[in-house]
């Protein structure tokens, strides 16, 4: 069989179809499971397009069974990313505080503001 797609300068290639192998089953059209569902919103809203879809390829590979193990381990690996560079940042920021010692608390309310909170400096 063969497809035929216009391309935009009016060229059809011929493509051939891609048909699934005759020993695959049918897909069930049906809506995906609870757990495929958590895993899907869980990669889309955390990742970057591209990291999501290799995650929900993964996830199609497994049985729904295995799908909260790779949904706990998935989250226990942005916990520990974030507390990494949530580590790595208060290190940086104490270092830039010991070199500018006259200027910490100039600093100290400039980062309060950038971060959106009220430095406990001026909270009376």
């Amino acid at each position: 069989m063969i497809h035929r797609a216009q391309s935009a300068n009016g060229i059809v290639p011929e493509q051939p179809a891609v048909l699934p192998p005759e020993n695959a089953a049918a897909p069930t059209g049906g809506p995906a499971s609870a757990p495929l569902r958590e895993l899907a919103c869980y990669a889309i809203t955390s990742y970057p397009s591209d990291l999501a879809v290799q995650a929900l390829a993964l996830a199609s590979k497994l049985s729904d069974d295995q799908l909260p193990a790779l949904l706990r381990l998935l989250r226990a690996v942005d916990d520990w990313v974030v507390a990494e560079a949530t580590e790595a940042e208060e290190a940086t920021w104490q270092q830039v505080l010991a070199h500018l010692p006259g200027l910490r608390s100039a600093l100290e309310v400039l980062l309060a503001r950038v971060r959106g909170l009220e430095p406990a400096s001026t909270v009376g």
